[in-house]
């Protein structure tokens, strides 16, 4: 049951290809039409060394390609860093412009409130001042002179009725 012959037909394998290594060079799976004796021939021979060394340089490129990325990727991270900070900066400056805003808003509508108390106080003020006008102005009407023989024809209640009519007429005329 173990045969290696035998195990997986019929079924996917789950084993990894095989790699050879051999002399610095790599043989995989897919090279299977290099016959051993060309491997050996080649792992020898001055072609082989050339084939090392220039194995050796592109490995060592890409190194060097590797760590320049690396520290581009470094230094975009450290950007990334630095732009957050400032983000995090910046949302708490609107957060405390926000609350500041809310708080003039606050005080705003405090304000608008007390306006809105001093023009109904005003408005009931002028209504009452209104009808003290009307009485003062039906009080002085009354108080014409009347006939001959009245008691207002006696000069000191003509001189209180004439006075009372300019505080009145003084009350109700436009201020100059």
């Amino acid at each position: 049951p173990n045969d290696p012959e035998t195990v997986g037909i019929g079924e996917e394998s789950t084993q990894e290809p095989e790699v050879v290594v051999s002399n610095s060079r790599i043989i995989s799976p897919l090279d299977r039409n290099i016959t051993p004796t060309q491997f050996e021939h080649n792992a020898v021979s001055p072609e082989s060394n050339l084939n090392r060394d220039a194995l050796w340089l592109q490995m060592s490129q890409f190194l060097e390609q590797g760590q320049k990325q690396f520290s581009e990727l470094e230094a975009s991270h450290e950007r990334m860093r630095a732009s957050t900070a400032s983000m995090v900066k910046i949302v708490k400056t609107l957060q405390e412009g926000h609350a500041q805003l809310s708080k003039a808003s606050e005080e705003t509508n405090r304000r608008l409130k007390l306006v809105f108390e001093v023009q109904q106080h005003s408005k009931r003020y002028k209504h009452c001042v209104d009808q003290d006008i009307k009485k003062l102005l039906n009080v002085s009407h009354k108080m014409k002179p009347q006939p001959q023989g009245h008691i207002t024809d006696h000069p000191y209640y003509r001189d209180e009725i004439k006075a009372d009519a300019m505080l009145v007429n003084k009350a109700i005329s436009p201020s100059q």
